[in-house]
Order: structure tokens, then C-alpha cells, then sequence
């Protein structure tokens, strides 16, 4: 089809001055029955299309709640317990969904080659989840606060507390005195 074109006098009486109008062609596709099949075909693969994408945004947040609730045991664990990060981690792995138990689990593998900011970046990036970018960034920046974690033994952890209590009990004691 191509589109028509026709000339027609001016409005304004004038012989020189020409407006033109151009007729373009109807819509190919006429209202029939036979294209109704195919309209809901459309409808219907638009539908899930959007679904599953709502879905995924869906899957992110839980994802996110659940990494947050996560990072929370391993900063209580890290202050209250003293326990190495490698068993921290693997206690985390244990209790959480299996997108989030991932993560930790291939840190703490990595852990036995790399240190723990290196293996906490690579188990990130290698993880397969709903996170965007930006989360995965945000994310990245508990690394260098690992770097500042040292592995503490558990049998040795309340050693130098006793002694310190014990010492602040002494001086206590002495200014009674």
C-alpha cells in the first residue's frame, strides 16, 4: 500500500497556496473472528510474561530479608561467641534457604584456599540468585569488615575476658579500701 495523495484548493481563495492531504491506508489487520485465537494468544503469553517477572521481583525481597536475617547471626556470633567464621558460616548455610546457604556454603570453601574477604567477594559473584547489582555491590562491602575479623578459637575465647574482669576486680576491691 502506499499512501494517496490528492490536492485540493486553499481555504483562503488563493491560487498559489495548495494544501495537500495525504490518505493513509486502513490498519491491515480487520476485526474478525479469525484473528481471535491469535488476540488470545497475546493475552495469555503477556500475562505470564508479567507474572514471572513480578514473581522474581517477589523472589529478590525474600532473598533480601533473608541475607539480612543472616548477616545478623553472623554479627551476633562474631561478638558473643568467637567463634572462626568458617564454622559460622557453616551453621548459616544450615539454616537458611537453599539461594542464601549457597553463598555461604561457597565461602567457607573458599576460605580454606583464599582469605575470607576474597572468598566472600567470589562467593557473591558466583552465586546464582535474585539479586541485582547494586545488591550484590552492597553486599561486596561486608568483605572488608571480614578482613578486620580475626579468627578466634573457641576453647581460648573467654581466657582474655576472665583475666581482664578479674584485674578490674582486683583495682575495684583496692579502692574500697
Amino acid at each position: 500500500f502506499s499512501p494517496s495523495t490528492s490536492i485540493s484548493p486553499s481555504p483562503f481563495n488563493s491560487p498559489n497556496m495548495q494544501l495537500i492531504n495525504v490518505v493513509l491506508p486502513l490498519p491491515l489487520r480487520p476485526n474478525s473472528p479469525k484473528h481471535l485465537p491469535f488476540d488470545i494468544l497475546i493475552f495469555i503469553l503477556s500475562n505470564i510474561i508479567g507474572k514471572s517477572i513480578a514473581k522474581k521481583y517477589t523472589y529478590r525481597l525474600e532473598e533480601l530479608k533473608e541475607m539480612k536475617s543472616a548477616l545478623n547471626i553472623f554479627k551476633t556470633k562474631i561478638e558473643f561467641t568467637y567463634e572462626p567464621i568458617p564454622e559460622i558460616f557453616l551453621e548459616i548455610s544450615k539454616n537458611t534457604s537453599k539461594t542464601i546457604a549457597n553463598i555461604f556454603e561457597m565461602a567457607k570453601l573458599e576460605m580454606d584456599k583464599t582469605d575470607a574477604q576474597t572468598a566472600w567477594q567470589k562467593a557473591i559473584d558466583e552465586s546464582e540468585n535474585n539479586f541485582k547489582e547494586e545488591d550484590k555491590k552492597t553486599l561486596k562491602v561486608m568483605a572488608k569488615m571480614l578482613r578486620k575479623v580475626w579468627f578466634r578459637r573457641t576453647n581460648k575465647s573467654n581466657r582474655p575476658n576472665t583475666k581482664f574482669f578479674r584485674k578490674a576486680n582486683r583495682r575495684s576491691q583496692k579502692r574500697k579500701r
